[in-house]
Formats: C-alpha cells, sequence, structure tokens
C-alpha cells in the first residue's frame, strides 16, 4: 500500500493489504457501539447485539497483529454506553443479560477480550474532556471522560519514548531530600525528573472534546491528544495506521510530527473531507 494515503475501504479488507510487520503505531477512536449513526451501510457500531460488535472489534485486530511490528504501540479510544430497551421490537433488546440502565463496560469488555487474546495492557489512559457535552439525565452524574487502552505486542522491547510535564509547585529536593526520600516525601525517581525539567505524565489527560475543523464529521478527537500518543508511541519516521480514521486527525497529526501514515475510512464524504484537512492542516505540530 502507498505510505501517507487513506483508503476508502472497510478496514478489515484493507488490513489484507498491509504488508507483515509494516505498522510502527496504531492510534484509533473506533465507532462506539448504538452511539452514532455515520450513515454508512455495513458501519461498525450498529450492530444488533453488542457481543457482535465487540467480536468485530476484536477480529480487526487479530487480523492486525502480523502486520505490527514487535516494537510496536496500540492506542484504542472506546465510548461506553448504557443498556436500554426491553425487547427487541424496541431495537434495543437488553445485552449481556444486564438490567435496563445498566452501564454495559464495553470499553473494559473489550481490554479484557485483548489480554485474552495475548496483548499487554500497559495503562488505562483517562481522557478528561474540558468541555463535556451536556447530558439529559437526572439520576447520575455527568460523564466527562473516556478510555484510552495502550496495548503492546511485546512486555519488553517495544517503542516508548517518555513523556514528561512541568511541576505546578517546584518540589522539595534540597537539604533534606534524602531524609525526605526515607519518609515518602519524594523519591529519587522525582528528583530525577525535577533535573529533566518533569515529571512523568500521569494517566488522566485533560483535553478538549474535539477540534474545529473536522467539517460534517461528528466525532472529531483533538490533535493534541493524538500527538501525545504518537509521541510517546512512534518513531519519528515511523509508521502509523488508523483503521477508523474518520476526518483524517491521526493523519494529520502524524505527518506534522514527520511520521507517515495510512487510514482506513468506509465513509467516501468522509475521506474527501480528510484530504481537505490534510491539505489546510498538515504540519501544525513540529
Amino acid at each position: 500500500m502507498e505510505l501517507n494515503t487513506i483508503y476508502n475501504t472497510d478496514c478489515l479488507q484493507g488490513v489484507e493489504y498491509l504488508d507483515d510487520n509494516s505498522i510502527d503505531c496504531v492510534v484509533t477512536s473506533p465507532p462506539y457501539w448504538k452511539l452514532r449513526d455515520y450513515g454508512i451501510k455495513n458501519q461498525l457500531g450498529q450492530e444488533q447485539d453488542a457481543t457482535e460488535y465487540l467480536a468485530k472489534l476484536l477480529q480487526l485486530f487479530d487480523a492486525l497483529r502480523p502486520k505490527l511490528k514487535d516494537e510496536s504501540t496500540i492506542f484504542v479510544n472506546l465510548g461506553d454506553t448504557y443498556n436500554t430497551g426491553k425487547s427487541d421490537w424496541f431495537n434495543r433488546k437488553l445485552q449481556f443479560g444486564l438490567d435496563n440502565k445498566t452501564l454495559l463496560l464495553l470499553p473494559y469488555r473489550f481490554a479484557i477480550a485483548m489480554c485474552e487474546r495475548g496483548w499487554i495492557c500497559r495503562n488505562i489512559i483517562n481522557w478528561r474532556k474540558i468541555n463535556p457535552l451536556p447530558q439529559s439525565a437526572k439520576d447520575r452524574f455527568t460523564v466527562d471522560f473516556e478510555p484510552i487502552f495502550f496495548f503492546t505486542k511485546k512486555t519488553k522491547g517495544y517503542f516508548y519514548k517518555q513523556q514528561l510535564e512541568p511541576y505546578k509547585t517546584k518540589p522539595i529536593i534540597k537539604r533534606n531530600a534524602c531524609k525526605l526520600q526515607k519518609i515518602g516525601v519524594i523519591g529519587k525517581g522525582e528528583r530525577n525528573w525535577y533535573k529533566c525539567g518533569g515529571k512523568n505524565i500521569r494517566t488522566t489527560w485533560d483535553f478538549t472534546n474535539g477540534d474545529n475543523g473536522g467539517g460534517n464529521h461528528i466525532a472529531v478527537y483533538p490533535k493534541k491528544l493524538v500527538a501525545r500518543m504518537l509521541k510517546a508511541g512512534c518513531p519519528t519516521d515511523g509508521l502509523v495506521l488508523d483503521p477508523f480514521i474518520g476526518s483524517g486527525t491521526t493523519a494529520i497529526v502524524a505527518r506534522g510530527l514527520g511520521m507517515n501514515y495510512i487510514g482506513f475510512e468506509l465513509n467516501p464524504d468522509y475521506c474527501e473531507l480528510s484530504k481537505k484537512r490534510l491539505a489546510d492542516e498538515a504540519g501544525l505540530f513540529g
């Protein structure tokens, strides 16, 4: 397949044409189950049964495994939904034998199944949205985060570049540093990070709900969110795959960081949107 190209194809069909051992990093946000209709036949996320949805998603990553380098990394952003409906005629049957209004925990069911298939889950990142969408529910809290799962093929030897964030307040590291270390106030690692200009980034990331410029796409994720994942999990000249590339954000950030990309998108209108955004925005990240 040609690099730096978005293919108007189903992701499973597209994976067949990838070279084995060619992908350095996967960053993607698959369609969430029964939450958004992208208006295209055979789209993922509109299955009657949530187990079928999970099976299709897992089938994709099974097919991707030989296409990924041993040192590759994977970042998957998934949203959850609630059990609603009481019967098939309602077009929303209850899932997993759970009660109505129960959170289905689909992202975590996916993550557990991935681990059972041999993937290594290194982190669950909480993408906390600075501007969450309003929710009408009055009998629960408003959800303002989504999980991002960080997977690898191997337990060791995968590509990872540590990312640091500045300290908000200056840590105590002067005269009594050794004594403080013994009582657990500040450890050796924290002192070393401070010397490097920051501390190891935690797993709760605050970013907006999405960027402007996504056109008619209804689920655009922010470029800065993608940039953090790619800076940590992909070498500068690496190849990034997004099998659900949507409005092209992953491709835009990858090119701006000096990386190559391949994207799959089933909706032809979104393919055109991605190409336009790439022409307008590539190079924003240096």
